[in-house]
Protein backbone atom coordinates (compact mmCIF):
# COMPACT_ATOMS: atom_id res chain seq x y z
CA UNK A 1 0.00 0.00 0.00
CA UNK A 2 1.20 3.52 -0.30
CA UNK A 3 1.01 4.07 3.49
CA UNK A 4 2.75 0.69 3.53
CA UNK A 5 5.83 2.41 1.12
CA UNK A 6 5.76 5.47 3.09
CA UNK A 7 6.45 3.92 6.61
CA UNK A 8 9.02 2.08 5.14
CA UNK A 9 10.71 5.09 3.42
CA UNK A 10 10.06 7.35 6.20
CA UNK A 11 13.96 8.54 8.43
CA UNK A 12 16.25 7.34 5.98
CA UNK A 13 18.47 9.93 4.30
CA UNK A 14 20.68 8.86 6.55
CA UNK A 15 19.63 5.34 7.54
CA UNK A 16 18.94 5.40 11.11
CA UNK A 17 16.52 3.67 13.74
CA UNK A 18 13.36 5.63 14.54
CA UNK A 19 11.69 4.73 17.72
CA UNK A 20 8.78 6.73 18.21
CA UNK A 21 6.45 5.41 15.54
CA UNK A 22 3.82 7.59 16.32
CA UNK A 23 5.79 10.72 14.94
CA UNK A 24 6.92 8.38 11.77
CA UNK A 25 2.98 7.08 11.32
CA UNK A 26 2.58 11.46 11.06
CA UNK A 27 5.16 11.97 8.80
CA UNK A 28 4.71 8.89 6.14
CA UNK A 29 0.71 9.70 6.77
CA UNK A 30 0.63 13.40 5.18
CA UNK A 31 4.02 13.19 3.46
CA UNK A 32 1.67 11.84 0.35
CA UNK A 33 -0.60 13.43 -2.12
CA UNK A 34 -2.89 12.35 -4.97
CA UNK A 35 -1.46 14.10 -8.01
CA UNK A 36 -3.17 13.02 -11.72
CA UNK A 37 -2.08 9.14 -12.36
CA UNK A 38 -1.12 8.49 -8.57
CA UNK A 39 0.66 10.02 -6.00
CA UNK A 40 3.70 11.78 -5.05
CA UNK A 41 5.60 12.83 -2.27
CA UNK A 42 4.83 16.49 -0.71
CA UNK A 43 8.43 17.89 -0.79
CA UNK A 44 10.25 20.17 -3.53
CA UNK A 45 11.42 17.03 -6.06
CA UNK A 46 13.70 20.31 -7.27
CA UNK A 47 15.12 21.20 -3.65
CA UNK A 48 18.49 19.79 -4.37
CA UNK A 49 18.90 20.74 -8.38
CA UNK A 50 21.22 23.72 -7.33
CA UNK A 51 22.75 22.40 -3.96
CA UNK A 52 26.44 22.18 -3.67
CA UNK A 53 27.69 20.69 -0.61
CA UNK A 54 29.73 23.24 1.74
CA UNK A 55 27.99 26.34 0.65
CA UNK A 56 26.10 26.55 3.69
CA UNK A 57 29.63 27.02 5.47
CA UNK A 58 30.28 29.70 3.42
CA UNK A 59 26.71 31.65 4.33
CA UNK A 60 27.07 30.72 7.88
CA UNK A 61 29.59 34.33 7.96
CA UNK A 62 26.42 36.44 6.41
CA UNK A 63 24.26 36.12 9.32
CA UNK A 64 23.33 39.24 11.08
CA UNK A 65 21.41 37.67 14.04
CA UNK A 66 22.43 35.18 17.06
CA UNK A 67 23.29 32.13 16.07
CA UNK A 68 22.69 28.41 17.53
CA UNK A 69 24.33 25.63 15.70
CA UNK A 70 22.06 22.50 16.74
CA UNK A 71 22.88 18.64 15.97
CA UNK A 72 21.50 15.54 16.80
CA UNK A 73 24.19 13.84 19.86
CA UNK A 74 23.82 10.41 18.21
CA UNK A 75 23.98 12.38 14.41
CA UNK A 76 26.17 10.32 11.79
CA UNK A 77 25.83 12.84 8.79
CA UNK A 78 26.75 16.16 11.59
CA UNK A 79 29.97 15.27 13.42
CA UNK A 80 31.43 17.08 15.99
CA UNK A 81 34.22 18.33 13.70
CA UNK A 82 31.92 19.28 10.96
CA UNK A 83 30.08 21.28 14.09
CA UNK A 84 33.40 23.08 15.16
CA UNK A 85 34.02 23.76 11.01
CA UNK A 86 30.04 25.21 11.32
CA UNK A 87 31.22 27.27 14.20
CA UNK A 88 34.72 28.66 12.75
CA UNK A 89 32.61 29.95 9.76
CA UNK A 90 30.21 31.37 11.55
CA UNK A 91 30.52 34.88 13.52
CA UNK A 92 31.40 35.99 16.90
CA UNK A 93 28.85 34.62 19.46
CA UNK A 94 27.52 31.50 17.79
CA UNK A 95 26.92 28.69 20.01
CA UNK A 96 26.10 24.93 19.79
CA UNK A 97 23.62 22.96 21.03
CA UNK A 98 23.27 18.88 20.95
CA UNK A 99 19.69 17.80 21.82
CA UNK A 100 20.31 14.55 23.70
CA UNK A 101 19.06 11.15 22.20
CA UNK A 102 18.87 12.23 18.81
CA UNK A 103 19.91 11.19 15.31
CA UNK A 104 20.13 13.68 12.81
CA UNK A 105 16.45 13.73 12.24
CA UNK A 106 16.21 15.78 15.43
CA UNK A 107 12.63 16.41 15.67
CA UNK A 108 11.81 13.12 14.59
CA UNK A 109 14.04 11.32 16.88
CA UNK A 110 13.43 13.42 20.41
CA UNK A 111 10.88 16.33 19.68
CA UNK A 112 10.28 17.19 23.31
CA UNK A 113 14.52 17.68 23.55
CA UNK A 114 14.20 19.65 20.66
CA UNK A 115 11.18 22.02 22.18
CA UNK A 116 13.44 22.40 25.50
CA UNK A 117 16.30 23.36 23.56
CA UNK A 118 14.57 25.92 21.32
CA UNK A 119 13.17 27.43 24.80
CA UNK A 120 16.50 27.76 26.59
CA UNK A 121 17.87 29.27 23.31
CA UNK A 122 14.69 31.65 22.66
CA UNK A 123 13.46 32.76 26.18
CA UNK A 124 16.59 35.56 26.74
CA UNK A 125 15.45 36.80 23.48
CA UNK A 126 12.07 37.32 24.62
CA UNK A 127 10.32 40.35 23.71
CA UNK A 128 9.30 41.78 27.81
Amino acid sequence: SRQASAHRTTCRLPPQPCRLLYVVDHIARHSLKEVEGGVTWRFDPFMFRDFTFGTFFMDLGQARCPLVLVRGARSRLVTTEMLDYALSRSPAGTRTAEVPDADHHVMVDNPLGLVELLQRELRPHAPG
